[in-house]
């Protein structure tokens, strides 16, 4: 069967060069998590620099409450663009619109909830997390401004989302760095220009956001209109909304609990002080930035698997599997020799030369998950084919376990031990990780092996 979408400038994934393919989709997802986790280092540095240490702080703890809600409404996004790429390699166009109709206007929705109930809940939060008094009046105000652009943030997401469930990851890419380039001159023109603290800075994310939404949607206007609905595909299609639910809340459940469980580790490091705060957050954001490039890979790996699977071609998911698993075990050793070596330069970019308690602090986190930097980077490889697959509850439970355990440990270890403490469990919560999603792996194998369908 032709693939009808091959009209609308898309390619076919279940033929040729798995290398290239595999290239071809993860190269621009890998530059643009590059490239955003760059923006947010400097946006941290700026925020550092011209606002000092108290405003840093805030603004750790502010991203770290944000990004349950932001986790949340992106999770969907990814789930549902698996479930568009899966719908896109078996080659129907009727049914792809009316998934592209069903979850944009329930994910708007849900975004415009959420914003309801976290303003409601802040307060109570921010208590449970023991936010110290120095940064409570900062970190509210800035989750105050981006709570309330939710909305904004899923309509860039999902329709970056659409792009990328077609292959087109450059183009998502360049409205990527345009938002982010908008947002660093927002940020310098509010911050250093008009003095506006840190709600200018929330205020540059929202409205480079909105203008990458826009850019998104004229895009797919003029390039992709063969994959927007059109009035007889404007209908609430029950099978595909059990799916949609399924592929999105999994998929944003998993996302969004990874900065659940950050909210508690943040409450056990919290009693450090703002020093520890400080090195804390220092340390987080160049842990997120080697992180981007396992999100990357495991991103392109269900992108590619989920396309083989909707054409049948089930030997050519395994065979993706297995090379984007070599490329993630050297990818993530590399970049943890570059974290043991770079360690102190690299926290001095937000802390500066002269914060010596929390560059020590910070220096020994970083240099005791280094060490182990290969687990998460194969953890996301295995993600990456269950996702594919369809199978979703596995890394589910797999974030699930790696949290708890993390999280519990933490609470229980670092008043007493500190920073380090909050290393190796850490460490700990990996292990245990990949321990379940490698089990998890064997058995399906098995049972695919000796399927009647195998």
């Amino acid at each position: 069967m032709s693939n009808p979408l091959s009209s609308a400038n898309t390619s076919s994934f279940s033929q040729g060069s798995i290398s290239r393919q595999l290239a071809q989709i993860g190269t621009p997802l890998l530059i643009g998590s590059i490239f955003q986790q760059l923006y947010s280092l400097v946006d941290s540095a700026i925020i550092g620099q011209w606002l000092g240490q108290t405003a840093f702080a805030a603004s750790g703890l502010a991203a770290v409450l944000v990004n349950v809600c932001i986790f949340l409404l992106t999770g969907c996004c990814a789930g549902v663009a698996i479930l568009l790429a899966n719908i896109y390699g078996s080659g129907d166009l009727s049914r792809y619109r009316r998934e592209v109709f069903l979850s944009s206007r329930l994910g708007f929705g849900f975004a415009i909830s959420l914003t309801s109930l976290s303003w409601l809940a802040l307060p109570k939060v921010l208590q449970i997390m023991q936010t110290p008094l120095q940064v409570m009046s900062l970190t509210t105000a800035y989750l105050h401004i981006i709570l309330g652009g939710l909305g904004i943030t899923f309509l860039y997401n999902f329709l970056a989302s659409v792009l990328r469930s077609v292959g087109d990851t450059r183009s998502a890419l360049y409205f990527l760095i345009a938002a982010n380039i908008i947002n660093t001159i927002l940020d310098l023109l509010f911050i250093a220009g008009f003095h506006s603290g840190v709600s200018g800075a929330a205020w540059a994310t929202i409205i480079s956001q909105g203008l990458a939404a826009l850019l998104c949607w004229q895009l797919l206007r003029k390039r992709y209109a063969s994959l927007l609905p059109q009035a007889e595909d404007c209908t609430w299609d029950f099978t595909l909304l059990r799916l949609t639910t399924y592929y999105a809340s999994l998929s944003a459940f998993q996302t969004s609990l990874l900065c659940i469980g950050n909210v508690f580790v943040q409450r056990g490091v919290n009693v450090l002080g703002v020093e520890g705060i400080a090195a804390f957050a220092a340390a987080s954001r160049i842990e997120g930035f080697a992180k981007a490039f396992a999100a990357a890979g495991a991103v392109t790996l269900a992108i590619f698997i989920a396309h083989n699977e909707g054409a049948g071609q089930s030997e050519r998911s395994r065979q993706s599997f297995h090379l984007a698993s070599k490329i993630m075990l050297v990818l993530g050793g590399c970049l943890g020799i570059i974290m043991y070596s770079a360690d102190r330069w690299l926290l001095s970019f937000f802390l500066g030369q002269h914060a010596d308690t929390p560059l020590q602090m910070g220096s020994l986190y970083l240099r005791i998950i280094a060490f182990f930097y290969w687990m998460p980077f194969l953890a996301n490889a295995f993600q990456g084919w269950f996702r594919g697959q369809g199978q979703l509850s596995v890394p589910f439970i797999g974030t699930a376990l790696q949290l708890s355990i993390r999280a519990y440990l933490v609470l229980c270890y670092v008043p007493s031990y500190g920073l380090t403490a909050a290393a190796w469990c850490t460490v700990i919560g990996w292990i245990a990780m990949l321990a379940l999603l490698f089990s998890a792996f064997k058995i399906t194998s098995v049972a695919r092996k000796f399927s009647p369908s195998h």
